[in-house]
């Protein structure tokens, strides 16, 4: 398992855009790793982090997680002390598994306070970030989709990005990517459900593009993916923005998680919610669950299920596509089921 992960993390981290010609030409790192050679790979990404002053805290934690895999205690918490002295927090904890090893080391406990701090330091002073991307052939007087777009837990602006950069390439949509501003790690973020301020940051990012890039409220759509799918509800039934329609990716909330009088003023906003479950998610059930419960109340809810996990779709595109017809067709013309 440790080995899968640390060569996703690889993997993923070269093959980004903001790598530079030097790292690319170390692809030879996802060879070595792909054919089992760990040790060869460690070495390069030890080079790498000498000779670079740039994603310094992506490589390390690459590295960390070789080390690990190599049962390198020491080497590993070596990094992470050095990553401290950088700044950098590595979301160090003593009770997730993956660190049990750590335990019978006295360093570990101190390591893992030093890294908690940091990121309580990071988290005061923490900001929500805006980035939206218009349609290359943007005409002002054209109505676009506007899809607000949350990330999953652990992520980044970059990554969710990449999920949908077949759909930017062939749709014609404004997209607005929201990064959150709780820190996982020092590198990628996560939510929580009714984070009073996410919302108050987020509704001043929208106002901020509204007074910039004008549309019509009823074209807007959020969409988010696991804990972003719950946040992206939130900023509906919560009225933090003028959307009345979400598509959520396996997202993880309970009917439980919203009021009486919010259901009640969802139903008289007639808000839509187009839901893409992975048959294999661990969460399936509880979600069914939650969408049954959601129904019941009276909300328009469509569901469809992929043959995925905790995923986005495989087809992003055509999954897009199929959620932003039923979103936005008239209501005497959906199929509600």
């Amino acid at each position: 398992m440790f080995k899968l992960f640390s060569l996703w993390i690889v993997l993923w981290f070269y093959a980004q855009p903001w790598c530079n010609a030097q790292t690319r030409t170390g692809l030879q790192a996802d060879s070595l790793i792909s054919s089992g050679n760990q040790i060869k790979a460690t070495k390069f990404l030890e080079s790498v982090l000498s000779e670079t002053e740039t994603r310094l805290f992506e490589t390390s934690k690459a590295l960390a997680n070789l080390y690990r895999d190599h049962k390198q205690w020491e080497k590993c918490m070596d990094l992470w002390e050095w990553g401290h002295e950088r700044g950098f927090f590595y979301l160090l904890h003593e009770g997730l598994p993956i660190f049990q090893p750590f335990r019978s080391f006295d360093r570990f406990d101190s390591l893992v306070q030093k890294d908690q701090s940091l990121r309580r330091q990071a988290l005061e002073s923490a900001t929500c970030k805006m980035e939206w991307i218009l349609p290359d052939s943007f005409d002002a007087a054209t109505e676009y989709p506007v899809v607000l777009i949350l990330h999953g837990g652990g992520s980044t602006m970059d990554r969710v990005k990449g999920e949908w950069q077949g759909v930017l390439e062939t749709q014609e949509l404004i997209a607005l990517f929201i990064r959150s501003y709780r820190h996982y790690d020092w590198g990628t973020f996560g939510w929580r459900g009714s984070d009073s301020l996410a919302e108050h940051q987020i509704g001043r990012l929208y106002d901020d593009f509204c007074t910039k890039v004008p549309h019509r409220s009823d074209q807007l759509i959020v969409a988010g993916i696991s804990a972003g799918g719950h946040v992206a509800l939130d900023l509906i039934l919560h009225n933090v923005i003028p959307a009345t329609k979400a598509w959520l990716i396996c997202p993880t909330l309970k009917p439980k998680d919203y009021t009486e009088a919010e259901l009640e003023w969802a139903r008289s906003m007639n808000i839509r919610i187009y839901v893409t479950l992975g048959e294999s998610d661990s969460r399936l059930t509880n979600q069914q669950q939650m969408i049954r419960q959601l129904e019941s109340t009276g909300l328009s809810i469509f569901k469809e299920i992929q043959n995925m996990g905790h995923a986005y779709p495989t087809d992003m595109t055509g999954s897009y596509s199929r959620a932003i017809d039923w979103l936005l067709k008239k209501s005497e013309d959906r199929d509600e089921r």
